[in-house]
């Protein structure tokens, strides 16, 4: 849950397409209040970890990730800075063709689905084997 908004990175050299990001604030997921970094040094550290994987992550399926971590001018607020993507959100899509064609419709499942299977064990727990009978648990 949390707030997305499109901003400048100042450290990025001017006119390059690196200077436009997006900014996510980071919100509860239940409530969508703001999380109190200051009495949760549990979501700190969760936030901090997710912050410092997500930057190892390279994959043309997931989108990079510029800066991340508590902004203490905004009242310890967690964010995201990430590469912007001008297009078409996967909303657009399916309010344009509510029913794609099946093979629209798997192509676009494939490539959600492989930006996290290309993470790979940074962010997947270990497979582990099942019986036959059952479905693959990770």
């Amino acid at each position: 849950m949390g707030e997305v908004h499109r901003a400048e990175d100042l450290h990025a050299p001017e006119g390059s397409p690196e200077r436009t990001v997006a900014v996510k604030t980071i919100l509860r997921s239940r409530t969508g209040a703001r999380i109190d970094t200051g009495d949760d040094a549990k979501a700190v550290q969760r936030f901090s970890r997710e912050v410092r994987i997500t930057r190892r992550l390279r994959h043309p399926n997931l989108t990079r990730l510029v800066a991340g971590g508590i902004d203490e001018r905004a009242e310890g607020l967690p964010f995201l800075a990430m590469e912007f993507l001008d297009g078409e959100t996967l909303r657009d899509l399916v309010e344009e063709e509510s029913q794609p064609p099946v093979s629209g419709a798997a192509a676009i499942g494939a490539q959600i689905a492989a930006g996290p299977c290309g993470a790979g064990r940074l962010l997947l727990p270990p497979v582990r084997p099942v019986p036959r009978r059952h479905v693959l648990r990770i």
